[in-house]
């Protein structure tokens, strides 16, 4: 009768591997293969493929890159300029109108603008207008 051993070795961190064309196989000693990866050369050509496809779905509108950071801050800056020319632009308004007498209409018509008490969102109370917790 025919006998034989099979005897290994344990490795940490090691296992035996086949590459085949572009897919890598784990190997044990009976011969069976588990795929478990493919090469560099394969990432590579796939990296290569998708960038192609990615750079077309730009070129035709479907996709729109993100922008740069150069771009993120000069769109910034813009807005911040244009928002300081409305505050200028507010406060010459503020500036006209604190100018202006009492009572005087801004339509240049002459007549008085009667002064009125601002509204009060809910009924006076028994206080009047003082502040809560004063004593009358």
């Amino acid at each position: 009768m025919d006998q034989f051993a099979f005897s290994g070795f344990s490795a940490s961190n090691m296992l035996a591997c086949v590459v085949d064309g572009t897919d890598i196989y784990q190997t044990d000693y009976a011969g069976n293969r588990q795929l478990i990866g493919k090469t560099l050369s394969a990432y590579s050509e796939l990296e290569q493929t998708t960038t192609e496809y990615y750079n077309k779905l730009v070129e035709l509108g479907v996709i729109i890159p993100p922008k740069s950071q150069e771009e993120l801050m000069a769109e910034m800056q813009k807005s911040m300029l244009e928002m300081s020319g409305i505050i200028a632009g507010l406060s010459n308004e503020v500036k006209e109108l604190r100018s202006r007498e009492p009572g005087q209409c801004a339509c240049s018509c002459g007549q008085d603008v009667p002064q009125r008490e601002p509204k009060r969102s809910g009924g006076k109370g028994a206080g009047g207008n003082q502040r809560d917790g004063e004593q009358p």
